[in-house]
């Protein structure tokens, strides 16, 4: 069991070392993206809890951007991947 599994982490660590250049690139910047709104989103509802007298309107504003973060971060790595994919054919 623990062969096949680490056999199964070894052939993803290859396929994600030998991407081309832009879904590198997209995969990256994505990831960027998605931990400065995961912060900042996370940051905002940290602060309507305990600084804020709790506004319900902020506290939606603050969980669409932490579930808009993982959005982008879903659709950079599975376009990097797509794009890859398509290159390579």
């Amino acid at each position: 069991m623990q062969f096949n599994l680490s056999k199964s982490i070894r052939k993803i660590y290859t396929a994600f070392i030998n991407l081309g250049k832009l879904p590198k690139y997209i995969i990256k910047y994505g990831s960027l993206v998605f931990l400065i709104l995961f912060a900042a989103g996370t940051f905002l509802f940290v602060y309507n809890r305990a600084v804020l007298n709790y506004e319900p309107y902020f506290e939606f504003i603050a969980t669409s951007i932490i579930k808009t973060s993982f959005t982008i971060l879903a659709e950079a790595v599975v376009g990097g991947l797509l794009i890859d994919y398509i290159i390579g054919k």
